[in-house]
């Protein structure tokens, strides 16, 4: 946890776990690394690396990975990448293991806002779009502090946004084919080097911090203008009611498993 002191605020995070930071560029090698607990700890070495090497990448499941800033930004917006319930749990069972769990629970929440295309992901957004408008949040409060958008960016809590490509679709040298897999890596994009200054410091006075931690495009995420709204308050309540908070370092942090969502099972502190 970073400190609010003036040596400290940011932090620099370049250095590397050689169990994830030099994979060989094979992609079962890559994939092999997904699955370790050095990577579960810590995935931005990884990221950086499949960055650099193979930004468009394609599991030996069969699943692509896109991780550069550019790409991801761009396919969010993209019509031709499915968030649609019915497609996507055609493609999930499709495939073996906790894949097919996964498309059960998709199955289950029903033709809801999040899980639909246009035109009718539109008709619905609409409906609901008046009560989270950026304007409407700002009345509540003037101002959000920009370390709220830094801290989303510099570890996201959601790493990997999922869909499904509804036709031929052409990134960085490959063709992503009609049914296919993507994961689009919000972790690795909002460490870009080619859209941010130095990604790997938590800065808390970033500026221009356009982060695709909450998406972009027509799912751009309804909810971040209150997110933001509630972070600040909370943040700024714990700094002034408790300056000597910090991680129990006499404690080791333990990562949940699930590499799409960044969890830890306990957050240990101390004051």
């Amino acid at each position: 946890m970073p400190s609010t002191t003036d040596d400290t605020a940011t932090t620099d995070h370049t250095a590397t776990d050689p169990a994830v930071a030099e994979p060989a560029d094979r992609p079962e090698d890559i994939a092999a690394a997904m699955q370790t607990p050095a990577f579960r700890r810590d995935p931005y070495p990884l990221y950086a690396r499949m960055r650099r090497t193979c930004p468009v990448y394609r599991s030996p499941q069969g699943i692509w990975y896109l991780t550069r800033y550019a790409d991801v930004e761009t396919a969010l917006s993209d019509p031709r990448l499915s968030n649609d319930r019915d497609r996507m749990t055609r493609a999930l069972s499709a495939r073996d293991g906790g894949m097919r769990g996964l498309s059960r629970l998709i199955g289950r929440l029903g033709r809801i806002m999040t899980n639909t295309d246009p035109p009718e992901h539109a008709r619905l957004r609409k409906l609901v779009n008046k009560a989270f408008t950026a304007r409407r949040v700002e009345g509540l409060r003037d101002r959000i502090q920009m370390a709220v958008d830094e801290l989303v960016r510099y570890d996201p809590p959601t790493q990997v946004i999922i869909r499904v490509a509804a036709d031929d679709l052409p990134v960085g040298g490959e063709i992503l084919r009609t049914g296919d897999l993507v994961y689009l890596v919000l972790a690795a994009t909002n460490r870009d080097p080619d859209r941010f200054t130095d990604p790997d410091r938590l800065d808390l006075m970033r500026r221009g911090n356009r982060h695709l931690s909450f998406g972009n495009g027509p799912h751009f995420c309804l909810g971040a203008p209150p997110a933001r709204l509630e972070a600040e308050p909370a943040i700024g309540t714990l700094v002034r009611k408790l300056p000597t908070l910090r991680l129990d370092d006499t404690r080791a942090l333990e990562w949940r498993p699930n590499p799409l969502q960044r969890r830890l099972r306990a957050l240990p502190l101390a004051y």
